[in-house]
């Protein structure tokens, strides 16, 4: 999984190399201290909202859990 661009500002876009339809992809954005702050299917996710600082994308595929990535909000 990629996502980008890494640092943003407006918006994330999460990119992968699944292409199985039949697969449920969801994304979560949370702060450090695991509260969850966006939960989408979504793979371009609205980050606007969010004040500067650290969060972590967390990916599951089928809700479960395969992948999470730091990102960076200016």
């Amino acid at each position: 999984f990629t996502i980008y661009p890494n640092p943003s500002i407006h918006s994330i876009n999460v990119s992968s190399n699944i292409n199985n339809s039949t697969e449920v992809i969801s994304y979560q954005v949370s702060d450090l201290n695991g509260k969850i702050l966006i939960d989408t299917e979504q793979s371009s996710i609205d980050i606007s909202a969010l004040s500067k600082g650290i969060y972590l994308v967390h990916i599951s595929i089928n809700q479960s859990p395969v992948a999470t990535q730091k990102l960076v909000k200016q």
